[in-house]
């Protein structure tokens, strides 16, 4: 064996075999050709604290979400509640949210492309009223966060 001195320092590659390159090369062939499998329409769900959520996740070709469905049930009194994002484009379009037995309650909003509120109200059994700013950003968090538990979940294959 060579020392630094004695010129082993001219050829550092000298550790890499025909055997080591063959297999580098085809393996990445392997991952350059593989497919994602992830299917287009996905349920899952987990039990939270207080309930159970069930949740539907269509996507588009590209594997964005088109429409993710989140029905909460609460385990003790409480009305379900059903909550349907829409995305265009991978950005969120649409939120509503209802109630399966009070119908008259729910909310809506609305975004255009850049991400702004283009149409919002809340249903209450008396009227109809804007949302708050707060109020916006908290539905625009609680949409973030499910996309996030949505990708979560489907990438340990948690099925209904």
């Amino acid at each position: 064996m060579k020392r630094i001195s004695e010129g082993a320092a001219k050829r550092p590659l000298l550790f890499i075999t025909s055997k080591l390159a063959a297999a580098l090369l085809v393996l990445g062939l392997v991952g350059c050709s593989s497919k994602d499998t992830t299917p287009l329409f996905s349920a899952s769900g987990y039990v939270a604290d207080q309930g159970i959520n069930r949740l539907w996740r269509r996507d588009n070709a590209d594997h964005q979400p088109q429409t993710i469905v989140n029905v909460y049930s609460p385990y003790y009194g409480g009305d379900t509640v059903i909550t349907r994002y829409e995305y265009q484009q991978g950005q969120l379009h649409l939120m509503r949210e209802t109630h399966a037995t009070k119908t008259d309650l729910g909310v809506m909003l609305r975004f255009d492309n850049e991400g702004h509120v283009s149409f919002m109200q809340r249903q209450l059994p008396e009227r109809r009223e804007r949302l708050s700013s707060d109020d916006i950003e908290l539905y625009k968090y609680k949409a973030a966060k499910l996309l996030d538990l949505s990708n979560t979940l489907r990438a340990g294959n948690v099925q209904l």
